[in-house]
């Protein structure tokens, strides 16, 4: 399911999907992992569409067209995603999965925090 954006559309780059970036809320966007290898965006459209109305949905893919097993789901407000991160987080899907579900995070932001997570448990004292 490829989506045709329009002309006057501006795009963002992100984790190497291309998106729109009209209106881009990053507390709207929610990162969505292990759900597969065979999952579609419509698929993945119909496991969050009960939490708010979807702005864009899509299933990062691998240059053959197969999915990578994770994808985004943008909200057009803020308290459904809130919602579908916390009803849909290690949730059981169909095909025996457990999900990860998190607030979007931008990938330079993410290693920047997990950088800083290491650090501070490297300088934890040990106990004897």
């Amino acid at each position: 399911m490829n989506a045709t954006l329009p002309s006057h559309a501006h795009v963002a780059q992100i984790d190497s999907l291309t998106v729109p970036a009209v209106d881009f809320d990053p507390q709207k966007n929610v990162y969505v992992k292990n759900f597969g290898y065979d999952f579609s965006d419509a698929e993945l459209r119909m496991l969050f569409e009960n939490f708010g109305e979807i702005a864009s949905c899509v299933v990062a893919k691998n240059p053959e067209g197969k999915s990578k097993g994770f994808g985004f789901v943008a909200f057009k407000n803020r308290s459904s995603a809130q919602a579908a991160i916390q009803m849909m987080h290690q949730a059981y899907i169909k095909n025996g999965r457990i999900l990860f579900v998190a607030q979007f995070q931008k990938k330079e932001d993410r290693c920047a925090m997990l950088a800083r997570q290491r650090k501070a448990k490297s300088e934890v004292p040990q106990a004897n």
